[in-house]
This record gives structure tokens, C-alpha cells and sequence, in this order.
């Protein structure tokens, strides 16, 4: 026996008989296992035990991923379209991350601008109202179907049920809209390489032609989808820059999360889970299937001189046992014999019927069910809890879940902002200050203030509120001792911005005021309070004099 590292490696007898014939083979017959023995000091990394069998394909994530691309992005739609779990898991997450639409607020970096507070504000005002007017409207789309804020939710759902999505921002010129740009989203089986060629070719790699440094160059494009209904329309292709060549324009956003280095093409959200979801839903069907037949007690009539019966038109109610006429035995012959609630059926004389008994429903179907779903919530990253939308633990477990879940909201959130709506708002924006509707004094000049003029913060939908008393009041402490401001605190309740809110708080405190309601419910609360330390005050001398007895008697 000898060790490498610690690891034995023992003779057999075939060692034993090599030794003595060839000694120098024998040895290289060591050395060899010595070697399998140390790349086996992982037992996952082993190919023994538990591990025998298992040789996945090392590949790079092109290899890996656009062979079964066009697979899993069918099977996800399927199922996004027949499961009521994969319906509801996309569901979710579309609703909490882009919910009724991520909004911009502007914000530009006034200090650097060398502007005053006043300044800024009107400055932000401005071009909240230009974005409105461009963003609310129909026109924005190229299809001239969706706003910008229906736009996100299309393209967050595209990109999670087929991967990837590309949105093009060309520029058409339409009446009564002063913005020419567009935005035009394209499904992810358009881009595909020319005439269907060889990955690679060209360095062409599903419909994205890259640069030296593997970055996009060009996106190719059909003209039609390669499952569409159209006849005798030749599919052709369009070969978009990912760049403008004068501009340095970004002509093509694509949409997908890149997970692994050198990725050209996103995977389907449910990619993870198609298997599981698919069983789940099979077993689900299987179940509700057997527990229909179960229920479905069916009466079978058996003649002695051979005929069978069937329902009497002329009977008031056909589906009760009364009613009946003679049928002849070959009519039988060519007929089937279903099995309904209820339901009367004859056979023929030497036919005979047996059941089996489904035991339905299962006892352990609940059970096994939240099992798979567990699983199916981690692969999703949903807390279970939040991917079934029911809440049966404790307030401190529903909790927990919901804030698990809004951390992964909040991060797919801050993607799409970074990937999707800084740039079409920064696109716009250049619009905008070009033709003359935004006074951005160095916005082409200097990349600096372009960027200082195009920052905002965008708001999406709030995280709520589970016990909003106990809520409100940690919110308000963070707020008095400095932690949180009022505009933070707003935008994670409900989105909403502070500034017009305050405005609408001033306006009423004056007319409550000018009203005199303001002052009666002072006077309201003033007189609660004071009662509340009267009772107070009370409690405390009981308590005391509790105490002193307490002391007398000792």
C-alpha cells in the first residue's frame, strides 16, 4: 500500500501478478490510481458511489445554453399559458417589481450644475411634465398599442417567459407628438442568424454578430416569426448596429440577465423548474381526473334477452331511470359506454363490467404537493408562502417571507431601471434638449453634465404594510432621530413623492385653518392628551401607593 496526500491506494492481485512479469508497468498501475485517488478527494468531485453515472458536459455558456434554447423558451410559454402556478409565479413578480409602471423622478446633480434648490425643483417639474406628456401616451409605442409604463410590464414578461426580449428605439414622426422616438419591442425568436446558419459563422451567435472583444456588434433580425401565420411570405433579415456609426448611439436594447461570462442569450425564468412544474401539473390533472370518476356512480343494466336501452326522448327528464326504451343489441355493438353522475347504461347479455377503486382523493396528495412547491420556490427565488399567496404561519414567518421576497424585487427592480428605463429616459431626454423643449445648457458637449441633467430615481410599486400602526410609528422614529427621511420613507410605503405630497399637506392645513377645523381638532387632541396623563398619572400614584403599603407591611 502507498499513500498519496494521505489517500491509500492498495494493491490488488492483479498488481501483485503485473509486478512480478513487468515492474515498470506495475508501477506506472500505481501511479495511475495514486493520481484517480487524488482527483477523487471531493466525493462530489468522484466518480464512485453515489456519483457513478453522473458526467455532465463541461461546455461555455453558448454550449451550454443556445442547443436548448428554443426548447425551453416553447415549454415555458406552454407553460406559462396552461399552469395556473407558472401563470401565477411570472404574475407575481411582474406585478411587484414593475407593478402599474416604474416612474422616473428627476433628480440632476445641482451642485455640480452650480443651480439653487429653486432652480433644480423647477428644472425637475419641467421635464416631469415633457416625460408625461411623451411617456402617458400611446405614441410612445411604435405599434401605437401601449404607454411606456404598459411597455414594462410587456417587456419584464417577455424577457421571464422567453428569456430575452430587444428593444429597438428607432425615431417615426407622428401628428400632435413633438417626440419622435419610439419604442419597438421584438420577441426573441426573431433574432436569429441569417438564413439559418451555423452558430459561429461569421462570428454570429444566435443572431448577434460580435466584435473582438465578444461585445455586439450587430443584431439580425427576420421579419416575420419563424412561427407565424403567414403564407408566402419569404422570411428575410435586417442587420441592425448595435451602435450608430456616427453617434455612438444605442440603436438595440437587449433585455436578459446575464448569469454566466461569454452569455449571448438569457434563459427562461422557469428553466430551473420546467420538470417539476410539468409533473406537478400532470399529477395535479391525474388527480382531479381520478376523483371526478370517482365520484361519477354509474348504474349498468344487463337484460336477459339480450337488447339494450336507451334514453326515451320523449321523457320529461332523460338523465333520471325512468323513461327507457328497447334498442337493439348490433346498435350497441357500434356505441361507447361512458360513465357520468348518475348515468343508466345497458349492455348486452354476457357483458359483464368491473371496477376499480381509485381511493380518491389521496391522503397524501396536500402534503407531497407543498413539497414540490417548496422546491419550486427556492428554484423561483419566491418564498413559498408568497409563490401559493397563502399565509398560514405566524405574523413573524409571513413576514420574513415577504420581506425575502421584497429584497428579490427590489434587486430585479434595480436591473430593469439600470437595463430598460434609464436608458430610453436618457434617450429622451437628448430629444428633448435637441429640440429645444429642455434647456440643458453642455448636455453634448460635456458627458459630465449629460449625466449630471439625466439622473433620476425611479419609484415602483411599495412593499405595504403588514401592521401598519406598528409600522408608521418605526418609520416616524427613524425619521426623528435621523436615520430616514420623509421622501425615503414615502417612496418604500407607496411610491409616491414627497414634494407634491407636501404641497397638497400645505394646502389643506391652510384650508382647515382658514375653515376652522384645523383648530377645533387641536383643541380634540389636546384634550385627549390631557386625559391620557390624567389616567396616567393616576395609574402611576395607585402604583405607588401599592408600594408603600407593600413596605408598611413588610
Amino acid at each position: 500500500m502507498v499513500e498519496r496526500r494521505g489517500i491509500p491506494v492498495r494493491k490488488n492481485w492483479i498488481d501483485v501478478l503485473v509486478e512480478k512479469v513487468d515492474p515498470v508497468g506495475a508501477l506506472g498501475r500505481m501511479e495511475a490510481r495514486a493520481r484517480l485517488a487524488w482527483n477523487e478527494a471531493f466525493i462530489g468531485g468522484g466518480r464512485q458511489r453515489s456519483m457513478f453515472g453522473w458526467s455532465p458536459w463541461g461546455g461555455d455558456a453558448d454550449a451550454d445554453i443556445l442547443g436548448d434554447l428554443p426548447t425551453l423558451r416553447q415549454r415555458c410559454r406552454d407553460l406559462e399559458r396552461n399552469s395556473a402556478l407558472a401563470s401565477g409565479a411570472i404574475a407575481t413578480k411582474v406585478t411587484n417589481v414593475v407593478g402599474g409602471g416604474i416612474i422616473p423622478q428627476p433628480k440632476p446633480d445641482r451642485r455640480f450644475l452650480g443651480w439653487t434648490v429653486e432652480q433644480a425643483e423647477e428644472w425637475q417639474y419641467n421635464v416631469a411634465r415633457e416625460f408625461s406628456m411623451w411617456a402617458d401616451s400611446l405614441d410612445c409605442d411604435m405599434e401605437r398599442t401601449q404607454t411606456f409604463y404598459d411597455l414594462q410590464d410587456l417587456i419584464f414578461r417577455s424577457m421571464l417567459t422567453n428569456g430575452d426580449v430587444l428593444v429597438n428605439l428607432p425615431f417615426n414622426k407622428v401628428e400632435n407628438q413633438p417626440y419622435n422616438l419610439r419604442i419597438q419591442l421584438i420577441e426573441a425568436d426573431r433574432l436569429s442568424n441569417p438564413d439559418n446558419k451555423q452558430d459561429g459563422e461569421n462570428n454570429i451567435w444566435a443572431g448577434i454578430e460580435k466584435d473582438q472583444w465578444n461585445a455586439p456588434k450587430a443584431y439580425y433580425i427576420s421579419n416575420i416569426h419563424p412561427g407565424a401565420l403567414s403564407i408566402g411570405i419569404k422570411m428575410t433579415w435586417a442587420k441592425i448596429d448595435a451602435y450608430g456609426a456616427k453617434t455612438g448611439r444605442r440603436n438595440i436594447l437587449h433585455v436578459f440577465q446575464r448569469k454566466r461570462v461569454g452569455q449571448t442569450r438569457g434563459l427562461p425564468d422557469l428553466s430551473a423548474v420546467i420538470e417539476p412544474l410539468k409533473q406537478l401539473q400532470r399529477y395535479s390533472e391525474a388527480e382531479i381526473t381520478a376523483a371526478v370518476i370517482s365520484a361519477a356512480f354509474t348504474v349498468f343494466v344487463k337484460s336477459a334477452n339480450g337488447g339494450t336501452f336507451k334514453a326515451n326522448p320523449s321523457s320529461a327528464n332523460t338523465s333520471q331511470s325512468t323513461g327507457w326504451t328497447q334498442d337493439s343489441a348490433a346498435s350497441k355493438a357500434n356505441s361507447m359506454i361512458g360513465m357520468a353522475p348518475g348515468a343508466v347504461v345497458g349492455l348486452a347479455d354476457g357483458d359483464d363490467v368491473s371496477f376499480a377503486n381509485p381511493n380518491r382523493p389521496s391522503t397524501a396528495f396536500d402534503g407531497f404537493v407543498m413539497s414540490v412547491l417548496r422546491q419550486i420556490g427556492v428554484g423561483l427565488e419566491l418564498p413559498f408562502e408568497v409563490l401559493i399567496k397563502h399565509y398560514t404561519a405566524s405574523y413573524s414567518a409571513a413576514r420574513a417571507a415577504l420581506l425575502e421576497a421584497w429584497r428579490y424585487y427590489l434587486k430585479t427592480r434595480q436591473w430593469m431601471v439600470g437595463t430598460v428605463c434609464q436608458p430610453i429616459y436618457e434617450e429622451w431626454l437628448a430629444e428633448a434638449v435637441a429640440v429645444g423643449r429642455i434647456k440643458a445648457p453642455g448636455f453634448f458637449e460635456d458627458p459630465a453634465k449629460r449625466k449630471a441633467y439625466a439622473q433620476a430615481t425611479w419609484v415602483g410599486p411599495g412593499k405595504g404594510q403588514i401592521q401598519p400602526l406598528q409600522e408608521t410609528n418605526a418609520a416616524i422614529a427613524r425619521i426623528d432621530s435621523g436615520i430616514s427621511t420623509i421622501e425615503k420613507e414615502k417612496l418604500e410605503l407607496d411610491g409616491s413623492e414627497w414634494s407634491v405630497d407636501h404641497e397638497q399637506s400645505v394646502i389643506e392645513n391652510n384650508r382647515r385653518v382658514k375653515d376652522g377645523l384645523k383648530l377645533a381638532v387641536d383643541a380634540q387632541l389636546k384634550a385627549k392628551a390631557e386625559a391620557d396623563k390624567a389616567k396616567q398619572d393616576n395609574q402611576n400614584d395607585n402604583a405607588d401607593n401599592q408600594d408603600k403599603n407593600d413596605a408598611e407591611t413588610e
